[in-house]
């Protein structure tokens, strides 16, 4: 085999790489938009709808059920849209 000819280096060690972080290709964004009553909408570039509406629902001291988010299909962000972007 190639091994055994001795034509190739054969090295072994660790190798340590420190955090990553996701690079997505749209940026972070998210606009809140007051409507008719205690009603909010919510448009955000997220992979996690769900934790916004919370978070705006908390922030603003309202049901969650009154804060409609709305998300246009997201890519390019493998998982690190899911933390709020605000």
């Amino acid at each position: 085999s190639a091994f055994d000819s001795g034509e190739y280096l054969i090295m072994e060690g660790e190798c340590r790489i420190g955090g990553q972080e996701h690079f997505y290709l749209e940026p972070q964004n998210t606009l809140v938009v007051p409507g008719e009553g205690s009603e909010i909408s919510m448009f955000s570039s997220t992979q996690a709808p769900m934790k916004h509406q919370k978070m705006v629902a908390s922030v603003l001291g309202v049901s969650a059920n009154k804060v409609v988010c709305r998300t246009k299909r997201i890519g390019g962000g493998f998982g690190g849209k899911k933390t709020p972007s605000f």
